[in-house]
């Protein structure tokens, strides 16, 4: 059984040959150093509940596939999860549902140069894992 989600965890923003879908979740991280010297793989890592205020996405970048570039045309969802740090950078974003190699590579790249306001927990910027989902439709 997969998990449940409530209102909180589910954002949706519209793109032009996708759209995107995000749902907290859980992963581990890749090694960044925060402004202070630490390293951020060593900041707790928070699944969204009531007591988590989500990350909010300041800029998107669309993946960059063309239908049909490798001779290919295809549809349907590609799922990747990150962790959002404290600073709002993505970390560590891999796929966890494919569709195509190629779809999937583009939807990772795009998601890597997003930028999120830090998700928070009493007032203080943390980490939070999500899940992204990315609809790819025929053009």
């Amino acid at each position: 059984m997969g998990p449940q989600w409530n209102n909180r965890s589910w954002w949706i923003a519209s793109l032009t040959t996708c759209s995107i879908l995000l749902a907290a979740t859980a992963w581990s991280d890749d090694a960044h150093n925060k402004k202070d010297g630490t390293n951020e793989d060593e900041e707790q890592v928070y699944a969204l509940n009531d007591n988590i205020v989500p990350p909010r996405l300041i800029r998107q970048v669309n993946p960059q596939y063309s239908p049909g570039s490798h001779g290919i045309n295809v549809e349907g969802s590609v799922v990747v999860e990150t962790v959002v740090s404290s600073h709002g950078t993505p970390r560590n974003v891999h796929v966890v549902k494919s569709l195509h190699k190629d779809v999937d590579g583009a939807a990772v790249d795009a998601v890597k140069q997003w930028v999120f306001a830090p998700g928070k927990k009493d007032g203080k910027a943390v980490a939070v894992r999500l899940q992204i989902e990315i609809h790819f439709h025929a053009m």
